[in-house]
């Protein structure tokens, strides 16, 4: 019974196959595998865009051209080792600033790391009385510096004062310029982003172009309207 089941099925398959192939005239049956070898291998732009926009670089790396890629790389690296110099530097500039302060005008560090106010404060008066007139003068009485409170300081000359506001002043402005060094990471994520996606549309190109007119054509051969056979060809256009 099992053996008959069977042969119903394989003759009732050759029967199908039979009908689908007089569907067919030669040549109708048509691969170009160019089309699949671009298919296969064919990489995402958008993908490319992603990797490049993440790490500078590696959009290129994605699209086999590390050649262009390894310049976003490189700047990448720079721009932040520029960063770290800037702050290494800048710190050193506060530091010593502070530690001039000290010894210069009596300046009790004890709980004002964070104080940045009356560090730039200290660079513009040359004691806590002529500090504290001009805030009463102009009314900010909440800004005043009451004595007992760990905020007087008595410049012992003016020069020493204006040397103080000099480190202060380089300080702070080398630590702020680092945002221009944050910018560029920003716009040069994006370029490496932009440029990837360029990078892969002409990995796209060139795979088109290596696979060129490859096609694989599939036909029924025909003998007075019988099905003898299946014929494959394989052709190359320049």
């Amino acid at each position: 019974m099992a053996i008959k089941i069977f042969l119903i099925i394989i003759i009732t398959a050759a029967l199908r196959l039979n009908c689908q192939l007089k569907k067919f005239s030669d040549g109708d049956f048509k691969i170009k595998l160019s089309e699949y070898v671009e298919k296969k291998n064919t990489k995402s732009p958008f993908l490319g865009f992603l990797l490049g926009a993440a790490v500078p670089g590696l959009g290129h790396v994605y699209a086999g051209k590390f050649s262009s890629g390894k310049y976003f790389m490189i700047s990448e690296a720079a721009l932040w080792l520029t960063y770290a110099g800037m702050t290494i530097y800048g710190n050193w500039l506060l530091d010593d600033a502070y530690g001039f302060a000290v010894i210069n005008a009596g300046v009790n560090l004890s709980g004002k790391s964070k104080d940045d106010i009356f560090f730039t404060n200290i660079a513009n008066y040359n004691n806590v009385e002529d500090y504290n007139n001009d805030m009463l003068r102009r009314g900010e009485y909440d800004k005043v510096y009451l004595p007992g409170t760990g905020y007087d300081f008595y410049w012992n000359s003016e020069e020493a004062r204006k040397l103080y506001r000099e480190d202060k002043l380089g300080g702070d402005r080398t630590l702020n310029d680092r945002l221009f060094t944050i910018g560029a990471v920003v716009i040069n994520h994006i370029l490496s982003g932009v440029s990837a996606v360029f990078a892969v549309n002409s990995y796209n190109l060139d795979l088109k172009k290596r696979s060129g007119g490859l096609r694989l054509s599939a036909g029924v051969i025909r003998n007075l309207g019988k099905t003898d056979g299946i014929k494959i060809n394989l052709s190359k256009t320049f």
